[in-house]
Formats: structure tokens, C-alpha cells, sequence
């Protein structure tokens, strides 16, 4: 969010609130206080003047991703065309976002692994090692320097502004059984199973096998020494990537070590415990003050 006077920026900063509920709320209500939320940042995001910066786009689709999560959350009890409605205009408002976010996203990483122009490192201190970076580099700022139109813009914001204006209509079916009490536990089971086949597959076929598919440039005119830069450029990135994929396989062991249905019971469990210390804690207050909290 930024603030402004007479046209100028005196600061600026993101929202703070988490993407939690209360215990003093029914968990219907939680989902549309949360949508509400995340809608008002990424709508007031996208309105800055005069456009939104690299980090506001990537910020915004942080928070595209997080309501396409809550709807999933709540797959049990929200009507299913709704939540299908609104996940793909989420999903649309996103892709008009995607060009402009990845190249950004693109440059940090080359930045990381082979520095700046100004203070080159690893293949790009050597010369033919350097011209595939530069040559990479320029093909990503020119992607990047294509700022989102103002007519892109608006298609944003029209579409979260539409789904704001949606959320009091939002259907929610009463009644579901679940597991435990927890309202949101079909959501959460969903989720978790499908996160746990995923962790499943990869452990089976091994790391190694899993790996997306790698672009790199290749020239015609390329000299054995292109090649080899090359290829020392392409060992530098894998060995970045088995290194982040160890870390997100070991932590996916860790996260995914229950069955879902055991997984889905213990948290019902702890949310039952957390509601009853939100209900004490409100007898408390009201004790104290001789009167109902508002």
C-alpha cells in the first residue's frame, strides 16, 4: 500500500495480516473475512501510481495464490460452481500478470548464481561464460521492461473487484460430515493427500527423473568453447536445483509422514482445543468487564 501527498510518495508497505482465523469466528465467516482482505491488498496493489512496481506484481500473485488455497480449503462446504467460478477468474487475473513477474523472477536468480554486470561471478567471470549471462540477461529485461498496459491493468482490477463484490452471495452447504468437528477438514484432507501422492511419485522415481524440462540458447555459430562455457553454465544451474530440491524433498518426508485421514484427525483436535481457549478466553473478558464483549 502506498501513501500519497499532492502526488508524491511519502511511503509505502504490504499488509501485514496473516492468512489465519480467529476463534471467535465461525470458520464461514473466517473465509470471507480472509477473502475480503487479501482482495483489498492485491486490488490496492495493483491501483499504484504511476503502475506497479516488479515487487507489487509479485506480491499480488502471492496473493491470487493464497485465495485460489482458501477456496480449495473450503472445497467441503463451498458450492462447488462458485468455487469453480472464482477460481478460474483468479486463475485468469494471474496469467495477465505472469510475463512481466517471471522475467523479474528470472533476473533475481541469474543475479544469484552469477552476480551483476557490475560485479560478475562464477562462469561469468570468464569471457565466453559472460556472453551467454549478457545474452540471457538482455533477453530477460526486454521481457521485463514491457510493463503492463494500462489495459491489463484494469482487467486485474475489474475481476478482483467483481469477486469482492461476489463474496456476501458466496453459498456454503451446511450439514457435510466430516471428520471430527473441524468445518474445513474436507478441504484440508484434499489437500494434504494430493501434496502427499506428489511427495509419493517424486520418492519413487527419484529426484533425478522428476526434473522439468531446462531451456538454455543455443546459436549456430556456437565455437567448442561456446559449448563448453555452456555446458559449465547448465552444471552451475543444476547443481543450484538439486540442492533446492533435496531441501523441499526433505521437508516434504517431514510434512508428509501421516496418513491424511490421521493427519485431518489430530488437527481437528487441535482446532477443537484453540476454539474452547477463544470461548475461555471470552468468558474471561466478559467476567471482567461485567458485560458482553462486542
Amino acid at each position: 500500500m502506498r501513501i500519497f501527498e499532492r502526488g508524491k510518495l511519502l511511503f509505502s508497505f504490504r499488509s501485514t495480516m496473516g492468512f489465519r482465523f480467529e476463534n471467535y469466528e465461525t470458520p464461514i465467516d473466517g473465509v470471507r473475512r480472509i477473502a475480503n482482505e487479501r482482495l483489498d491488498v492485491a486490488i490496492t496493489a495493483a491501483c499504484a501510481k504511476p503502475r506497479p512496481s516488479p515487487q507489487d506484481v509479485h506480491e499480488i500473485r502471492k496473493d491470487l495464490k493464497s485465495l485460489r488455497a482458501l477456496l480449495q480449503l473450503a472445497r467441503g462446504n463451498m458450492v462447488k460452481t462458485i468455487r469453480s467460478q472464482e477460481n478460474l477468474v483468479l486463475r485468469d487475473a494471474g496469467r495477465t500478470l505472469s510475463g512481466t513477474r517471471d522475467a523479474e523472477a528470472l533476473l533475481g536468480a541469474m543475479e544469484k548464481l552469477f552476480g551483476t554486470p557490475e560485479r560478475p561471478k562464477g562462469e561469468a567471470l570468464q569471457p565466453v561464460g559472460r556472453k551467454i549471462v549478457d545474452r540471457i540477461r538482455h533477453q530477460l529485461q526486454t521481457e521485463a521492461a514491457r510493463s503492463l498496459t494500462q489495459r491489463e491493468l484494469k482487467t486485474v482490477t475489474d475481476l478482483l473487484g467483481n469477486i469482492r463484490t461476489r463474496i456476501p452471495d458466496w453459498v456454503f452447504v451446511s450439514g457435510v460430515i466430516q471428520r471430527g468437528s473441524m468445518l474445513l477438514a474436507a478441504g484440508l484432507e484434499h489437500t494434504y493427500r494430493r501434496g502427499r501422492q506428489h511427495y509419493r511419485i517424486v520418492e519413487t522415481i527419484g529426484m533425478e527423473n522428476a526434473t522439468d524440462e531446462l531451456w538454455h540458447p543455443i546459436e549456430p555459430a556456437d565455437t567448442e568453447e561456446d559449448v563448453n562455457a555452456r555446458q559449465a553454465f547448465l552444471r552451475t544451474i543444476d547443481r543450484r536445483r538439486h540442492r533446492l530440491k533435496t531441501i523441499s524433498l526433505h521437508r516434504a518426508r517431514m510434512i508428509y509422514v501421516e496418513k491424511p485421514a490421521r493427519f485431518v484427525e489430530r488437527l481437528s483436535v487441535y482446532w477443537e482445543l484453540w476454539r474452547e481457549g477463544g470461548k475461555a478466553a471470552a468468558s474471561r473478558k466478559r467476567g471482567a468487564n461485567g458485560r458482553s464483549p462486542s
